[in-house]
């Protein structure tokens, strides 16, 4: 009988090395440049949390057929969707206390990101009616449409800004 020679496999393909090269070559490329712009992402996510906000007050306003309002609070660093008496709306999963808020600052999400200015026909406040139109001014004042509205927020040199459209209501973030 003719022995049988086994070879043993002890060495990498060349196929397998630079599929190894190429996926260090791309993390390499990639992992510095995610590093380096964390105000630039910090400020991405505080837009969309600002969008995401207004548009929960704004469709609450039409589902339930009430005022809403988002309250800013300087001292807080922070956007609050509250109702007409100024309680502020619950049921939010994604905070331990259930209130939908959007918080900046230290101990946050988004600890480089700050308020720089907040104008709703040059006031701090923006509510919605029963149709979800936007209104600035007090929620006690005669309703008029609202005519600007901005929140600026800035991270480092970045800069955006949230606008909500008069009578319309839809939120850009540029």
């Amino acid at each position: 009988m003719a022995a049988s020679i086994r070879k043993s496999k002890n060495a990498f393909t060349i196929t397998e090395v630079l599929a190894v090269v190429v996926i260090l070559a791309i993390a390499a490329i990639i992992v510095p440049v995610m590093a380096t712009n964390t105000n630039g992402m910090q400020i991405r996510s505080a837009g969309e949390q600002l969008l995401a906000l207004i548009t929960y007050a704004q469709n609450n306003s039409i589902a339930l057929q009430r005022q809403v309002q988002i309250v800013y609070d300087a001292n807080a660093n922070s956007f609050t969707a509250c109702d007409a008496d100024g309680e502020p709306l619950t049921g939010n999963p994604n905070t331990p206390d259930g209130v939908y808020r959007v918080t900046f600052g230290d101990d946050t999400p988004c600890p480089n990101v700050t308020i720089n200015s907040v104008d709703f026909d040059e006031t701090e406040s923006l509510w919605f009616d029963r149709l979800g139109a936007p209104h600035g001014g007090d929620l006690g004042e005669e309703p008029l449409p609202l005519l600007t509205g901005d929140i600026v927020i800035a991270a480092g040199d970045e800069i955006l800004t949230v606008t909500v459209h008069p009578f319309t209501g839809q939120i850009t973030v540029n």
